[in-house]
């Protein structure tokens, strides 16, 4: 198994402009017809302009992220055959999860048409064709929120390190009564404050017994907010003395900042228009708890860009019909693994691990957490899956199925890249009674390779491991 390469997008389209890669690294282009008489009419006004603005024009937009601009025909004309070659070899747009198992929401991949399209256009000379035949793609609804919050609450900015293109930077932000009396989140969208710089963001909540330890890992660290690589938790738990340090503290601290920690939701470039979690849903937040954001800066091509106003935006509720959780499928001894040994990668090698619970374990984790007595519950709903490694992370998948028997692929992710790590909410929850929670297994499944001269081990550093799940499940209470 080839060790995965992460490229970032402007980056992997100038590596097709310039051909300089060996054949034997080249993607195998999808297989184009020839072109018909309908393709010798494409032009970039009323077939290619739509499809960049729906697909595209998230991330490379004027002032965005990569400094390439892919809005305007002046702009596209002189990259035509990169990108015609940057989607036949579905580099982009960066979708990793592998088609033919599950209908995603918000899926951002290219259907075969999609590419020919693009292909045919830029074989028959790219023409601009009239403005007038522009037919703007349908966008979601409107969200609308209900609270919009900075992720600095003293109105401050932050400059990312300098030193390197990726940054992973938490900031903890107490609730301090900004949700009002409302229990429920049912959506969320980020109002990028610098978009040439920002990435990604994943919100989580933390309850609020480990606030006050969060703020003081904050507060010890130079900077403003603490280098988070691995999730919500500062990289340096990766480091056996602190951890030390902390349990002698705290007793126990290290076990409770992980599983008092959950995943709340994402965005990315290009989901600025915010998305409502699935139908009836809404994930309770703890009472006295804190969000904690996790912004990716990449700052590459914005050295001395500074992050001055962001703020992330959510859809509130008092109640829900279903209430939800995400559960964090993984083992916690493999967060010990330089004292365990339970993940070890080997040098120059590669390794798989995998674990597996029952949805009777999920539904009782979720009873727990959102106090809901479990035998007022009449399904377990499976909205999502969510894969999440670090940088020797080759493939992984994740499966649920009834013991013994075949499993059903939830998500497969043949190539995986740390910088494009998402939720993949389907379409169609998988719905399960109760008598079938204790039979049926959701597993996840983890591929590394180890390219360095030492071993690797799991852990929350930002030179260990990870494998986890985070799937969003619900509770079909029958109302």
């Amino acid at each position: 198994m080839k060790h995965q390469i992460v490229m970032r997008p402007w980056l992997a389209m100038m590596v097709l402009i310039s051909c300089n890669k060996s054949s034997s690294e080249k993607a195998e282009p999808i297989p184009i017809a020839p072109q018909s008489a309908d393709a010798q009419a494409l032009t970039y006004h009323k077939d290619i302009r739509p499809l960049m603005e729906s697909k595209c024009s998230g991330c490379h937009s004027a002032g965005g992220l990569a400094g390439l601009e892919l809005t305007r025909y002046a702009a596209v004309k002189p990259l035509r055959n990169a990108i015609k070659a940057a989607v036949q070899s579905r580099r982009m747009p960066p979708w990793i999860a592998e088609a033919g198992h599950q209908t995603y929401r918000d899926d951002l991949s290219l259907s075969e048409a999609q590419i020919k399209k693009i292909s045919d256009w830029v074989d028959l000379g790219a023409e601009e064709g009239s403005p007038a035949d522009y037919v703007a793609p349908i966008k979601p609804d409107l969200f609308t929120p209900d609270v919009t919050l900075p992720i600095f609450a003293d109105g401050g900015s932050y400059l990312p390190d300098q030193s390197t293109a990726d940054e992973y930077r938490c900031f903890v932000l107490p609730f301090d009564g900004r949700l009002g009396t409302q229990e429920f989140i049912t959506g969320f969208t980020t109002l990028a404050g610098n978009k040439k710089i920002a990435h990604h963001l994943v919100a989580h909540t933390a309850t609020a017994a480990i606030v006050p330890v969060l703020q003081e890992l904050d507060a010890s660290e130079e900077g403003r907010g603490y280098r988070c690589f691995g999730g919500a938790l500062p990289d340096r738990l990766g480091d056996p003395a602190v951890q030390a340090s902390l349990e002698a503290k705290y007793p126990g601290i290290i076990n409770r900042l992980n599983s008092e920690t959950h995943w709340l939701a994402h965005w990315a470039p290009g989901m600025d228009d915010g998305y409502a979690f699935p139908e009836g849903t809404g994930i309770k937040v703890p009472a006295g708890g804190a969000f904690v954001i996790q912004m990716h800066y990449y700052t590459q091509d914005a050295k001395g860009e500074g992050d001055q106003n962001t703020r992330f935006a959510l859809k509130l509720a008092s109640t829900v019909k279903k209430p939800a959780f995400y559960f964090p499928l993984t083992k916690n001894t493999w967060l010990d693994s330089r004292n365990n040994k339970s993940m070890v990668i080997p040098a120059k090698q590669s390794a798989t691990f995998f674990t597996e619970v029952s949805l009777a374990t999920v539904a009782a984790y979720g009873a727990q957490i959102l106090n809901q007595p479990i035998n007022t519950v009449k399904y377990l709903e499976v909205h999502s899956a969510n894969l999440h490694m670090h940088e020797l992370g080759a493939s992984g998948r994740v499966t649920m199925g009834v013991a013994g028997g075949p499993e059903e692929v939830l998500l497969n992710i043949p190539e995986w890249d740390l910088h494009w790590q998402r939720d993949f909410p389907f379409v169609l929850p998988k719905v399960i009674a109760p008598a079938d929670w204790s039979r049926t297994l959701n597993r996840v499944t983890c591929d590394y390779e180890n390219p360095r001269e030492t071993d690797a081990y799991g852990g929350f550093g930002s030179l260990d491991e990870m494998c986890f799940n985070f799937g969003f499940f619900a509770f079909d209470l029958g109302h």
